[in-house]
């Protein structure tokens, strides 16, 4: 807490260090949750290994979906950061 209430020289680079280290969290998130995407589904596989490929793909399909809507609610936290500094 003494940091927000803190009054030193260096106290206007709390909101952009703040809003560095979520975008940078972020982007190592991104990075960790899609460095191995599974191969796509394949026409010669068999039935069971398709639809799991399938369901595989479909998770990613989500995650990248959540990813999205949690960069655009990091983006409008940004602005509103750095518009109040």
């Amino acid at each position: 807490m003494s940091l927000f209430a803190a009054s030193g020289s260096l106290g206007h680079l709390l909101e952009p260090a703040l809003v560095l280290t979520l975008w940078g969290m972020m982007l190592f998130s991104f990075i960790q949750l899609f460095q191995n995407i599974p191969p796509p589904v394949l026409p010669h596989d068999d039935f069971l290994t398709r639809l799991g490929t399938r369901f595989i793909l479909a998770g990613y399909t989500i995650l990248a979906f959540l990813v999205l809507v949690v960069t655009c609610i990091l983006l409008w936290m940004s602005f509103r950061l750095i518009n109040l500094a």
